[in-house]
């Protein structure tokens, strides 16, 4: 994770005005409570964010210290994602339960469902809609980042878990070990992929990567100001103690991944089969656009 832009809000100079000019708190004891725990929140990321577990030991559970043991407990996962149903609630994957094939029968129709958006704007509800629509398997590296043990050790553990989640899942690099993706292709099964999508060159590379193994690909925006996903975010936090660094999504991710939506559209309509954009900004979602074969209009969503 890059901190080359972000506001740094593990003191209260900085922390402070981000609690009441971001997060609007206005009575003087909620913004003394806001402030305290996102600079511990963020006090605790900055220590554990640079020993990820796929390359080093500090944070990894005793049982699976050892490199070997790592490549083991990741094909277990992996397994599990092959031949578990999704779950109705992502709070409830855990070892053993829970996988990332579709409610409904798998499809092979070599579709590519590419939903981008801000973290807390609601992209995994989309995609979990999109997913049973279409007879799709979901490719989100958050449903093997709660199988690891050390998930359920602490509110930032999915942090040092990120890269070793995301190989599980997805792996464009390095295509000899068994991913997820992979697996699909192999089927050619439908998949969803929920990505945050805010560099218009990575969405392109990703889409490219799909077309490769003669996929169509379809791209989806879920809508969110940056304002509105960073405070959900910050309540999501408070409910369930799972902390994304705020700063990250308002200072770095921004509106980015509205603005890269309109930018491959503008500029790489060839690369994809169809459009479609839909704002979380109310509930129900509402879809705002959509090219006429864009799967989302097959969801019923108000417009």
């Amino acid at each position: 994770m890059s901190r080359l832009y972000l506001r740094p809000l593990t003191n209260s100079l900085f922390a402070r005005p981000f609690v009441e000019g971001v997060l609007n708190v206005r009575r003087a004891a909620e913004i003394a409570e806001a402030t305290s725990q996102i600079m511990q929140a963020e006090i605790h990321l900055a220590a554990m964010e640079e020993r990820p577990t796929l390359k080093f030991k500090e944070y990894r559970s005793t049982q699976y210290s050892e490199d070997k043991d790592r490549e083991a407990l990741r094909e277990q996962i992996l397994l599990e994602l092959i031949r578990e149903t999704r779950l109705d609630d992502d709070d409830d994957i855990k070892p053993g339960s829970g996988g990332a094939m579709p409610r409904t029968p798998v499809q092979r129709g070599k579709q590519a469902f590419l939903i981008i958006g801000l973290p807390a704007s609601g992209k995994s509800g989309i995609a979990s809609r999109v997913a049973d629509a279409n007879g799709a398997v979901v490719i989100d590296s958050d449903y093997a980042k709660r199988k690891f043990p050390e998930f359920a050790q602490g509110a930032f553990a999915a942090t040092v878990l990120h890269e070793e989640s995301s190989i599980i899942v997805l792996n464009d690099e390095d295509e000899d070990e068994e991913n997820l993706t992979g697996y699909c292709f192999s089927e050619s099964y439908n998949i969803v992929v929920p990505k945050i999508g805010y560099n218009t060159t990575s969405v392109r590379k990703l889409a490219l990567y799909f077309r490769k193994y003669e996929y169509e690909v379809h791209l989806i925006l879920v809508s969110l100001d940056r304002q509105q996903a960073t405070l959900r975010a910050y309540q999501r936090f408070i409910t369930s103690k799972r902390y994304v660094p705020l700063s990250l999504i308002f200072d770095v991710y921004s509106n980015n991944p509205t603005l890269a939506y309109f930018r491959l559209k503008q500029q790489h309509a060839d690369v994809f089969a169809s459009f479609s954009e839909i704002s979380t900004e109310e509930r129900p979602a509402r879809l705002v656009e959509s090219s006429l074969d864009n799967p989302t209009e097959m969801l019923g969503l108000p417009t």
